[in-house]
């Protein structure tokens, strides 16, 4: 069984003991993240280049909330303010896991087709294209899939957490949306919704959305089953826009920050 290192987590663990959270075990649920983020830069060779999200990027994020949290906000937080963050920490990557079959089917991904046509087909691409051509086949094609993916992961853990496909990604990533049902059959249904939301946050721009991220989220039952919802996005984002060392070079897409080089995204 994992093992919980962090304050953060210890405290998260503590929500066992209300009635809502009783049957749901964070070791083992750590247990199987770290088992599933594994695949990430194994399968296919996706994002076999790309920065580190095992789950010491995990235990790394976890830790620096010893400092990022104030004293005084440590203990005023629930401990289900403690578990949405830690799970949040936990999960927030997962849509980057890509099975064998999914990559051998994406041109049946009529959403991959269409953002594969974009950039070949898009003059403001010209220049980049030119690199890419240099990119031999095989890693071109991976390359493309990497950051069609990178580019949605986020939407793709929170479908994962909720449950809903929008049938984008097919059958697929059946296996993995199989392990993500598992690990949430014993959470209640609207903190589910909540970390989902949550975990889609940290590649999106909508923090200020209270229907989304609401500052005082009841569970049911006592006080201590309640969490600030928009303070765990916050957290979740911080923590890991933070964890940017020698042992983890950021990659980023190549629309965001305008590079033209292709090939020194595939080499970080």
């Amino acid at each position: 069984m994992a093992e919980l290192i962090s304050n953060a987590e210890k405290f998260a663990d503590e929500a066992r003991n209300l009635t809502l959270f009783k049957n749901f075990s964070l070791p083992g649920v750590k247990d199987k993240v770290s088992a599933i983020l594994n695949m990430i830069g194994r399968v296919e060779g996706i994002f076999s280049t790309y920065t580190i999200h095992s789950i010491e990027h995990v235990d790394e994020m976890l830790k620096s909330l010893d400092w990022l949290v104030p004293p005084d906000t440590q203990k005023a937080m629930t401990c289900v303010d403690w578990l949405l963050v830690v799970l949040a920490i936990y999960l927030h990557d997962l849509g980057m896991v890509v099975t064998s079959d999914e990559y051998k089917k994406r041109m049946e991904n009529h959403k991959f087709a269409e953002f594969l046509e974009d950039i070949q087909t898009n003059p403001t691409n010209k220049d980049y294209m030119a690199r890419v051509e240099r990119i031999e086949g095989e890693y071109r094609d991976r390359f493309f899939y990497q950051e069609y993916i990178r580019m949605h992961h986020a939407t793709r853990i929170r479908e994962l957490i909720h449950g809903r496909s929008t049938g984008q990604w097919g059958e697929t990533i059946k296996p993995v949306f199989d392990e993500i049902a598992d690990i949430m059959r014993e959470l209640p249904p609207r903190f589910r919704e909540n970390l989902g939301n949550v975990c889609e946050s940290h590649h999106a721009d909508n923090l200020d959305k209270r229907e989304y991220f609401p500052l005082h989220q009841h569970y049911g039952g006592a006080e201590e089953a309640s969490a600030n919802v928009q303070y765990a996005a916050l957290m979740l984002r911080t923590a890991d826009l933070l964890h940017v060392t020698k042992d983890r070079t950021p990659s980023v897409m190549y629309k965001i920050l305008g590079l033209s080089d292709p090939k020194s995204l595939s080499e970080n």
